[in-house]
């Protein structure tokens, strides 16, 4: 199979599986885990367990210094962004979170520009200006004429996630292979996860939610497999794919949530913090069908020239 070709399937795994990490995801932070540091210790710790299935495609080798110091900026980022997104499950409906994170995919292009030296075609362009406003739309409240706050939480998480991609864009250019980058973030993550909790909670609160993580430790199991399965696809996307290109794919994931969300809460009503009434789904269905137009126009007018 073509690398390009590899690298799109692979690539969507990332809005395919994260879109069911998002719905457990809320249900963790609105009715399981009132301490975010905790949950976030745990599923960063859990993912040691799910490393060494990337050694299928490689053993990891120690990066240089310069590419380890970027890598621990990903890790950072990797592990920050969690908060605003948790709590920005708290205040509206999982699919509109989740098309949220398309937001970041508007400064990619202009990073990715000044950064890596990629130039978007005008229907890349156009894809990606459709992508953000009706991202924005789902968050608007039309009586108040206002964005809610889960809008400004999900724009800041998404910045520092449109960096995030062009730095691991950056690393693999500089010639990192795969399996060393992600051996290399586990491991970072699970220091700075691991330092956030412990600056952050009491010891007598990390025995109360371990005793949770065991009541529920099938679903913790699953829902950190589906975000680790996510994150391996978005960053083996990077590793091949133009970034621009990597990151309109993911932006196809809110489509999954609803569609998750449509086909199941009818056998399963509590795992989904999701308002199905007609109006709002066919508000939702236009918007999502946006983002999916502004995903094909990135995608059909590639690959990303470099300068």
């Amino acid at each position: 199979m073509p690398p390009y070709l590899s690298g799109i399937l692979v690539g969507f795994l990332e809005p395919v599986l994260h879109a069911w990490s998002n719905i457990i995801d809320n249900h963790f932070s609105n009715a399981v885990f009132p301490r975010l540091p905790v949950l976030l210790f745990f599923g960063v710790a859990l993912n040691i367990v799910f490393l060494p299935i990337t050694f299928l495609a490689g053993l990891p080798v120690m990066l240089p210094v310069t590419l380890l110091g970027i890598v621990f900026v990903i890790a950072i980022v990797n592990v920050v962004y969690a908060f605003p997104y948790y709590l920005a499950l708290r205040d509206a409906d999982t699919s509109v979170v989740a098309s949220l994170f398309s937001l970041g995919r508007i400064f990619v292009p202009v990073l990715a520009y000044f950064i890596l030296g990629e130039v978007l075609t005008l229907p890349q362009y156009a894809g990606f200006f459709v992508i953000i406003l009706s991202s924005a739309l789902l968050t608007l409240d039309l009586k108040k004429l206002k964005v809610n706050r889960a809008f400004f939480l999900m724009l800041a998480c998404s910045f520092v996630l449109a960096f995030q991609t062009i730095l691991y864009k950056f690393v693999f250019d500089a010639g990192a292979s795969w399996p060393s980058v992600v051996a290399a973030l586990t491991v970072f993550e699970l220091v700075i996860a691991g330092a956030i909790m412990f600056a952050t909670t009491s010891l007598r609160h990390i025995r109360e939610d371990l005793g949770t993580v065991r009541r529920n430790w099938k679903l913790f199991v699953a829902q950190q497999g589906l975000e680790w399965g996510g994150n391996v696809g978005a960053s083996y996307a990077i590793s091949i794919l133009q970034v621009t290109v990597a990151q309109a794919i993911a932006s196809t994931q809110p489509f999954f949530v609803l569609l998750y969300a449509v086909l199941f809460k009818k056998w399963f009503p509590n795992a989904f913090n999701e308002t199905t009434a007609r109006g709002d789904l066919l508000k939702k269905g236009i918007l999502f069908a946006c983002i999916i137009l502004g995903t094909v126009l990135v995608v059909a007018h590639g690959p990303v020239i470099d300068v």
